[in-house]
């Protein structure tokens, strides 16, 4: 969302992320009106250009028809770039819940960069900031402080899912990722998030030109394997910040509102279960019983058998029982 971030770029406060203590803290958030406005500019076209594409991907389809290779490209660009979120940036660089190789990790940087939900850098900073201060104020993006009553909520609902990304306001990752600021492959594949951007929505395109042919096929490629899983993809990692912390049920203990739901599990691949996630957030599994879906945690069993990472963190029964609510709450 904002490739000057990393030109900023402590480790979360929480183990084992957390920098050693100095004198004074740094402050949350970046103060800088011109990166304040590159921020909410890049916002902006991130929220409004992929409705504009998933609508003349729909023209298309009435006028032309679809066929199954555009449905191909465009599972496949969404698969890869949420792995890249959930396996990537979200288990193993904000939180570290397992070791990687380093070709790994680089993968995984780069196909979550081409989700273009914003720099690596820049994501971990925001999202460290999140369970830190989760529902309670400094969290960048609750849908729970905005007062009560009907229109506190939907307002606070719209803020949580969309409002928060164009707000201005730069999580200072000086303070939430130094560990990922001195990562010297980390900040080189930060500083390219420009060109992993467009290059998450030229590979459709290619891919539509050779197996379509002709420009229609070129456009169809990039409408289906960009546009639209653009717009699938931000949306079901959002409505982790807006659905996730206002339903779903609490079967463990924790100082949010972060709830489970089996429905949002399915499209961000185990992220739904998010009451999970913030009893036991270094876990680098999400679904914690055997019926819970978490795609994201058997792509990390995979690779685990494949010998690309090893050690990945789970919560003991003991672990679990110690913060199982009597009864789960909904």
């Amino acid at each position: 969302m904002n490739p000057a971030e990393s030109t900023h770029l402590v480790a979360s406060p929480r183990a084992p992320e957390t920098a050693p203590a100095t004198a004074v803290t740094p402050r949350l958030t970046l103060q800088d009106e011109a990166l304040q406005r590159t921020q909410r500019r890049l916002a902006v076209t991130m929220i409004l250009v992929p409705p504009i594409g998933v609508m003349a991907a729909i023209t298309m389809v009435i006028t032309t028809g679809i066929t199954i290779v555009e449905i191909v490209i465009f599972l496949v660009m969404y698969a890869l770039t949420t792995i890249g979120v959930t396996v990537g940036f979200h288990r193993q660089f904000a939180h570290r819940s397992y070791e990687a190789r380093q070709s790994v990790r680089i993968a995984l940087a780069i196909l979550g960069s081409m989700a273009i939900q914003g720099p690596l850098i820049f994501w971990v900073a925001t999202h460290r900031r999140h369970h830190q201060f989760s529902d309670s104020d400094g969290d960048p993006h609750s849908p729970n402080l905005h007062g009560e009553g009907w229109k506190a909520w939907l307002g606070g609902f719209w803020y949580s899912h969309i409002r928060w990304l164009y707000a201005g306001e730069i999580t200072n990752s000086v303070r939430f990722a130094n560990d990922l600021r001195h990562d010297k492959a980390i900040v080189w594949i930060n500083n390219a998030y420009p060109i992993l951007a467009i290059l998450g929505l030229v590979l459709p395109s290619v891919a539509g030109a050779l197996l379509i042919g002709g420009w229609m096929g070129t456009v169809k490629g990039f409408l289906w394997g960009g546009m639209v899983r653009l717009f699938v993809v931000h949306h079901a990692f959002w409505s982790i910040g807006s659905f996730a912390h206002t339903f779903g049920s609490h079967p463990y203990r924790t100082d949010d509102h972060s709830g489970n739901s089996f429905w949002l599990a399915i499209p961000n691949f185990g992220e739904g279960w998010h009451n999970n996630h913030h009893a036991f957030p270094s876990s680098a599994f999400f679904g914690l019983e055997w019926w819970q879906l978490d795609i994201g945690g058997l792509v990390i069993s995979a690779l685990r058998r494949l010998g690309g990472i090893k050690n990945p963190n789970s919560p003991t029964p003991e672990q679990k029982a110690s913060k199982r609510r009597q009864q789960t709450i909904d």
